[in-house]
C-alpha cells in the first residue's frame, strides 16, 4: 500500500494551521540577550530645565520669610499658605544657594521674628527696595493686606453681638 505524500503534507499543514489559531502564532526565535544589539541610549531631551536655585521673599502680616528653593518657589508657596492666618505674597526671588539664605538671615537677625520670618524693619525694607521690581510687589502686598486687615476688622464688628 503506496502513501501519498501529497495527502500527508496536506494532513500536516492542516494540523499546524489548527494549532497556530489555537495558541496564535509562532514567534520568531530570539537571540540570546548577549548577542542582542543594545538599543542606543536617548539623547537629552533639548528644552530640559535648568536646575536654578533661588533665594525667595514672602510676605504676610507685616513680616518677610526669607527662604530657598531649587526651581520650587511656587510649591513653598503652595505649602506655607495654608498656615498662615493672611493672605501671603511673593515679593521676588535673587539667584542664590543656602549660603546666601543663611548670610540674609544673619544678617537681618535683629529683626528675627521665628524660624524664617523676619519683621519687616528699616534695614529689611530697605534691602528689599535697593530692587525696583521689588519695591513694587512690597507695596502692592502692603496696600493689598492693609485691605484685607480692614476687611477682616468689619466682618469680626458686623458678628459681635
Amino acid at each position: 500500500m503506496s502513501v501519498d505524500r501529497g495527502e500527508t503534507r496536506r494532513k500536516r499543514e492542516a494540523r499546524a494551521l489548527e494549532i497556530v489559531q489555537r495558541i496564535g502564532r509562532p514567534r520568531k526565535p530570539r537571540a540570546p540577550r548577549a548577542l542582542r544589539p543594545r538599543p542606543e541610549p536617548a539623547p537629552p531631551p533639548v528644552d530640559v530645565i535648568p536646575v536654578i536655585s533661588e533665594v525667595y521673599f514672602l510676605y504676610a502680616c507685616n513680616r518677610i520669610k526669607i527662604g530657598w528653593s531649587r526651581n520650587h518657589i511656587q510649591r513653598a508657596l503652595n505649602e506655607i499658605s495654608p498656615y498662615c492666618p493672611a493672605p501671603l505674597f511673593f515679593i521676588g526671588a535673587t539667584p542664590g544657594d543656602r549660603a546666601l539664605e543663611a548670610q540674609l538671615h544673619a544678617r537681618f537677625a535683629a529683626d528675627r521674628a521665628h524660624g524664617e520670618w523676619f519683621d519687616l524693619g528699616p534695614h529689611l525694607r530697605e534691602f528689599l527696595c535697593e530692587d525696583q521690581a521689588r519695591a513694587r510687589m512690597l507695596m502692592a502686598a502692603e496696600r493689598h493686606y492693609l485691605g484685607w486687615l480692614e476687611e477682616e476688622l468689619t466682618t469680626q464688628r458686623t458678628r459681635a453681638p
